[in-house]
């Protein structure tokens, strides 16, 4: 990740590991490519192409230097 806009929001979220993890874990592949927690609203079929936006800002924390280990 480079020094764009979402490096703030990644080092803050490099501090939080049970929301890591439960984004990590809610956001995975299905046998189709697509991301399991990135749903239609109200119908929570899977929409958008994993690895998602929220999957790759979770992931990036995981390797913030110096962040706390869970």
């Amino acid at each position: 990740m480079d020094d764009g806009p979402w490096t703030r929001f990644v080092a803050e979220l490099s501090r939080q590991p049970t929301v890591i993890e439960t984004l990590l874990s809610a956001h995975v592949p299905t046998a189709e490519g697509l991301c399991r927690g990135c749903t239609t609203p109200g119908q929570g079929t899977a929409q958008k192409p994993w690895p998602c936006a929220l999957w790759m800002v979770a992931d990036a924390a995981t390797r913030m230097p110096g962040k706390p280990r869970s």
